[in-house]
């Protein structure tokens, strides 16, 4: 935080778990809640705001997959502090069905940043487009992998206004 505080930047600080975190054990959400509470000394006059960085159900690989409780648990604090939740999600083929596991179980909101994703498969960017639209006061999509920065529309033909066509590069 303190780089992104002397560098002048406007950026975002994701609280998330460290490396070496074990998957069956939640992060520590009273770490998130304090940090929180004492933002404003953190954030740099306001350039600085804050997320989390979410594990989400986990990859592909069994041995980074994390249970649904613990995951529940995490976005659970995240949205009770009423802050921006970033993902990795379907970015490899073997990871296809990651946002369709979010999607079913009702986590995908206009607060949940996917990022990659380009290995979505058409349903679960259809999924990120329905969700786009409820809560977007323009019809823009927002798929992370199909815009651009600040998530305006790409010049990608896959984005249009009335959301996301997809053809997974997978």
């Amino acid at each position: 935080m303190r780089a992104l505080a002397e560098a002048g930047l406007r950026a975002r600080f994701s609280y998330g778990v460290p490396a070496g975190h074990p998957n069956d054990q939640a992060m520590d959400t009273g770490g998130l809640e304090r940090l929180h509470r004492d933002w404003d000394a953190c954030s740099a006059g306001g350039r600085l705001s804050l997320g989390m960085a979410w594990r989400g159900p986990g990859g592909s690989n069994p041995a980074v997959r994390v249970p649904e409780p613990v995951y529940r648990r995490e976005i659970e604090a995240a949205r009770a502090l009423g802050i921006p939740v970033t993902v990795h999600a379907s970015a490899p083929r073997t990871a296809q069905g990651q946002i369709a596991v979010l999607a079913a179980g009702g986590l995908l909101g206009p607060d949940l940043q996917v990022v990659h994703a380009n290995c979505a498969t058409g349903d679960e960017v259809a999924a990120l487009a329905a969700t786009a639209r409820k809560s977007a006061s323009r019809r823009t999509a927002s798929c992370s992998s199909a815009t651009g920065s600040r998530g305006r529309p790409s010049s990608s033909p896959r984005v249009s206004g009335s959301g996301c066509r997809w053809t997974p590069p997978c």
